[in-house]
């Protein structure tokens, strides 16, 4: 008798492998470019100001461009804007090919490239969800999440390598056939859904978030998650910047054993999260929480029109497990 719950359809293998080979495009792309800029002028600042023009979008955009995304048809953001990606990759690589470096270009590059992965993110975490076959959520959320850590394992040496033996004009070139490859299987999936039919004006949108923000400033636990959180974030980036200045200027160490400085990092990450403890009556993550209140509507960062299940189930939580 056929399984009707198949995690592994057809629209859910495509998205998948379309997300693993996005994932690498990026991983391969991403650090090298941060080697090359500190390599090229010897300023950790510089190297730091390219840091910054990559998360400044995730800061600023996400708030305003969700109720555009939540609009329109996913599959024609995320395979328009990953074909948009690789023609960037492309045209990088070819003016590279031919031109010395210029900071400025890729101070652009690095700030286009992380607008276009804000967009990409919103859309593809409202798309996901439709993906996954009813009844196989946890499994297919569990996949979902496992793809970045492995990359980054894999990756992290690989980029860094390639980064010591490719010039970076043919591997924008790779990157970008990548990505068209990326292109080539998301247009296989089948299944797309438009999103909210109903009616929701922007004072209404503005309002929600402001709610939230009221939200926030009530709840002395959760205020206490987002100020650690960006303490600690904003401390391991800039250690990020320090370390690989270092690894860039000891002539004892090279950019590959950075790459596997990095993997072992996200090995540390992976194998912290398997030493969290819940309540015995209570065993999910906060993130498995998240799936369950909002009946798989896929919670990320800037996604603030259900901010509602965002903030009362961690509220939720912390009241049952009394931790704050």
């Amino acid at each position: 008798m056929k399984n009707k719950n198949n995690l592994w359809t057809k629209d859910f293998s495509c998205i998948t492998i379309a997300t693993v080979l996005s994932a690498i495009g990026g991983e391969a792309m991403s650090l090298p470019v941060s080697l090359l800029v500190f390599d090229e002028t010897k300023s950790t600042f510089l190297a730091a100001i390219i840091m910054i023009c990559g998360m400044l979008p995730d800061i600023i955009l996400p708030i305003f461009i969700a109720p555009f995304i939540d609009k329109g048809k996913k599959k024609k953001w995320i395979v328009g804007l990953d074909l948009l990606m690789a023609c960037i990759y492309l045209g990088m690589g070819g003016w590279i090919y031919v031109h010395s470096f210029q900071y400025s270009l890729y101070v652009i590059f690095t700030l286009v490239v992380g607008t276009i992965s804000v967009f990409y993110r919103l859309a593809y975490g409202a798309w996901y969800p439709d993906l996954i076959p009813v009844g196989c959520e946890q499994k297919g959320y569990a996949v979902s999440s496992t793809i970045y850590p492995v990359v980054v394992i894999v990756m992290s040496p690989v980029a860094t390598f390639l980064y010591a033996k490719v010039p970076m004009g043919i591997l924008f070139g790779v990157v970008a056939a990548i990505s068209f490859v990326s292109v080539a299987i998301e247009m296989m999936v089948q299944k797309d859904v438009i999103g909210h039919v109903e009616k929701y004006s922007f004072s209404q949108y503005f309002r929600d978030i402001r709610e939230g923000f009221q939200y926030v400033k009530k709840e002395k636990g959760i205020r206490n998650i987002y100020t650690y959180m960006s303490i600690t974030s904003g401390a391991s980036q800039g250690v990020g910047v320090i370390t690989q200045a270092y690894y860039q200027t000891q002539p004892w160490l090279t950019v590959t054993m950075l790459g596997f400085l990095r993997s072992a990092e996200m090995i540390g990450r992976v194998i912290s999260g398997f030493f969290q403890r819940y309540d015995s009556r209570d065993r999910c993550s906060i993130v498995s929480a998240w799936r369950n209140e909002s009946k798989s509507q896929w919670i990320i960062p800037g996604y603030f029109c259900h901010w509602r299940y965002f903030f009362s189930t961690i509220s939720r939580y912390f009241r049952t497990n009394h931790a704050i």
